[in-house]
């Protein structure tokens, strides 16, 4: 269910993750509370500077170390694990890796 396709919730409350799955609180106009999967999407960047242990980081939107120069745009997401395949496909020579802070269940080392 997307919360957006239901027009009579007024609020959304809280917006949190439980097992890498976005989930929301919100509050219809009948003060009922329900629980919603909305149907967002993050947007990625591949930071083009290399770390010292020679991977290229995929950084979520949002991140302390988002990349703000030397990057590529992945696009939108509905995981780290899709921007990061799409990082390997664009760069097969580079080294790919999540971010440690930010897409942690595709970080490997």
């Amino acid at each position: 269910m997307n919360w957006r396709s239901e027009p009579y919730f007024q609020a959304i409350l809280f917006m949190f993750t439980v097992n890498r799955i976005k989930l929301c609180i919100a509050l219809n106009r009948f003060g009922l509370v329900k629980f919603l999967k909305p149907n967002l999407m993050a947007y990625y960047r591949l930071n083009l500077n290399r770390q010292s242990n020679g991977d290229h980081e995929v950084h979520e939107q949002g991140c302390t170390y988002y990349p703000t120069q030397n990057y590529d745009s992945l696009g939108s997401h509905d995981s780290c694990k899709s921007a990061v395949d799409k990082a390997k496909k664009d760069y097969p020579d580079k080294r790919i890796n999540g971010c440690y802070y930010c897409s942690r269940s595709c970080h490997t080392s």
